[in-house]
């Protein structure tokens, strides 16, 4: 399958570099190409989402108004994986400037509640790390799911976009336990449930 990754730092690189091991066709999308040589598969923003069954934007907040700016033409109509968070922001999320600026675009939420190292080695002591995601339901979750499972986590669907809040919470839980509890960046989050108990 082919992706779409916007961005090149940590966490653009950590889940662009799974993706191709789990086989996919993987295309970095950065604004200057020439600072990105030791990039495999680096391109153009508009080369990198033209054609891709789904685009990682993973860019720093901050800059994700600059992008819309130029780029939202390239953006809008495709599957959206927005992993941008505002760090020190009233919410993590943007999600009112992605709605107004790519209307048509099929928006989800993933790859925002963990640092890079959870993503790079999402086995903990054992244990595979969960990632929650919010978005549509469709055949676009069932996508996503599976795009969180080829980084090496298990994927929990919170619901629509409604949910970006209760996301958003799952993060600032994360950065909690790593930094007021000490617990460092290499630790994640497993739900656990009783099989036999009914839904």
């Amino acid at each position: 399958m082919r992706l779409a990754v916007i961005g090149a730092g940590g966490v653009g690189r950590a889940i662009g570099t799974a993706w191709r091991a789990a086989g996919h066709d993987v295309v970095f999308g950065v604004r200057d190409i020439d600072r990105r040589r030791d990039l495999p598969g680096v391109a153009t923003i508009d080369q990198a989402t033209a054609g891709a069954a789904a685009v990682l934007v993973a860019v720093p907040g901050a800059a994700l108004a600059n992008l819309l700016d130029t780029y939202a033409h390239s953006l809008d109509g495709h599957l959206l994986v927005d992993a941008t968070n505002v760090i020190g922001g009233t919410t993590l999320h943007q999600l009112p400037l992605l709605l107004a600026r790519v209307p048509r675009a099929r928006i989800f939420r993933a790859f925002c509640t963990v640092g890079v190292e959870v993503m790079t080695e999402p086995v903990i002591d054992g244990a595979r790390a969960d990632l929650v995601f919010c978005g549509p339901d469709g055949p676009d979750r069932a996508l996503v799911a599976d795009l969180v499972t080829d980084v090496g986590l298990r994927p929990i669907h919170l619901g629509g976009l409604d949910a970006a809040d209760l996301v958003d919470g799952v993060t600032r839980l994360w950065f909690a336990l790593a930094f007021r509890q000490g617990l460092g960046r290499h630790h994640g989050i497993r739900v656990l449930a009783d099989p036999g108990h009914p839904s």
